[in-house]
C-alpha cells in the first residue's frame, strides 16, 4: 500500500508591473488622462465630434447549433456613444479603460448623494445637466475602489475636500 503524499500547492508570488497597485482590480488613472477621456466620451455623445451610429452595427448570438439564438444592436444615445468613444480612446489599454468605466459608474453613483451638492449644481442653461467640478474627477481617477468598484462615499468627499483645499492653496 502506498502513502499517498499530500501535495501542497507552491505560492507563486509576482511582482506587479510598474504603477499598478496589487490591492487595486484596475490601474489608478492621472487625473488629467481621466479628464481627457471623460471629455473624449463627451465630445461623441453630445455629438460634437463626428461618431459612427452604434445601432449600424448588429451582433448575433449563435446557439450550439450554430442557429440564431438572439440579436441585438446597440441604441444611439449619449451614453452608448460615450462609452464606444472612451473605449476606442484606449484602444489596446483594455485595463485602462475599464479602470475609467468602472471608476465613472463609482462616480456616478454619487451624483445623487446629498454631499455632491457641494461639488456640482444645477445648470441653468439645461435642466437635464449637472455641473461638477473637475476636482471630483480629479479625485475619481486614482481614489481606491471597494471590492464592489464603488468609492466610500465618506473617505471619498473628504479627499475631494482636501483635494480642493489644495487647488485653493495652490492658486493663491
Amino acid at each position: 500500500m502506498r502513502k499517498s503524499r499530500k501535495k501542497t500547492a507552491k505560492k507563486r508570488t509576482r511582482k506587479p508591473p510598474p504603477g499598478v497597485d496589487p490591492w487595486q482590480p484596475f490601474p489608478v488613472l492621472e487625473p488629467e488622462e481621466f479628464l481627457f477621456a471623460a471629455r473624449v466620451g463627451d465630445a461623441a455623445g453630445t455629438l460634437q465630434t463626428p461618431v459612427e451610429n452604434p445601432s449600424a452595427k448588429k451582433f448575433v448570438v449563435l446557439d450550439d447549433n450554430g442557429e440564431e439564438a438572439l440579436s441585438f444592436r446597440m441604441r444611439d444615445d449619449p451614453t452608448t456613444r460615450f462609452g464606444l468613444a472612451v473605449a476606442g480612446h484606449f484602444r489596446n489599454e483594455e485595463r485602462k479603460m475599464m479602470a475609467f468605466m468602472f471608476r465613472w459608474f463609482a462616480l456616478m453613483r454619487l451624483t445623487d448623494s446629498p454631499r455632491m451638492k457641494e461639488w456640482a449644481k444645477a445648470d441653468d442653461e439645461d435642466p437635464d445637466a449637472t455641473l461638477i467640478r473637475e476636482t471630483v474627477l480629479r479625485v475619481a481617477a486614482r481614489f481606491p475602489m471597494s471590492e464592489g468598484y464603488v468609492f466610500d462615499e465618506e473617505a471619498f468627499f473628504a479627499e475631494v475636500a482636501r483635494e480642493d483645499e489644495r487647488e485653493d492653496e495652490a492658486e493663491t
